[in-house]
């Protein structure tokens, strides 16, 4: 029986911010990664977001899409 494909959905959990290209990366590092997924949902403006959810309020593990000073996570 083959092994189910493992598709990273956002990215690589709990190792960077979601649908980051850092997170995108990790994930792609991996030998068991056979395909990348993220999520874009356009902004009232029409311009497309890299973002999972269409509410802005945070993150599905918890964290906040931006930090305190309401800027939104930069990766390197």
């Amino acid at each position: 029986m083959e092994h189910p494909a493992v598709i990273a959905h956002r990215g690589y959990a709990g190792v960077a911010p979601e649908n980051t290209i850092q997170a995108l990366t990790r994930a792609a590092d991996r030998d068991e990664t056979a395909m990348l997924e993220i999520d874009v949902q356009p902004a009232a403006c029409g311009t497309p977001v890299v973002v999972h959810d269409e509410r802005l309020e945070g993150t599905r593990d918890g964290r906040p899409l931006t930090d305190a000073a309401g800027l939104v996570w930069e990766t390197p």
